[in-house]
């Protein structure tokens, strides 16, 4: 057998699993991170609210709406949980798998 090829198997699989751990930094659902998903939530739609009314007389000259916080709750926070949800309910079930078969 090739010993490149030892060595690339070897680094390939160092690669993989600081990439599933990166992943599982970055999305594996915890019941603390839930709770920091919906506190950035709130936040969020307050910050909406709070701008808005604050800069209101501007808002409706222009005839527009404060759209960073609102996109931020509308679709970055509900699109990272579901990512989020999907990716622990893989993980979950590969760790069963893994079981099963191991």
């Amino acid at each position: 057998m090739n010993p490149e090829a030892i060595d690339n198997k070897g680094e390939s699989s160092e690669r993989k699993r600081q990439e599933r751990s990166r992943m599982d930094r970055l999305l594996r659902l915890s019941f603390k991170r839930v709770l920091l998903i919906a506190l950035a939530w709130i936040v969020s739609v307050v910050l909406h609210n709070l701008v808005y009314g604050l800069f209101k007389g501007y808002f409706d000259r222009t005839g527009s709406d404060e759209p960073f916080f609102f996109a931020i709750a509308l679709l970055v926070i509900p699109l990272y949980l579901i990512a989020s949800i999907a990716y622990t309910l893989a993980a979950f079930a590969r760790r069963l798998l893994s079981g099963r078969s191991g």
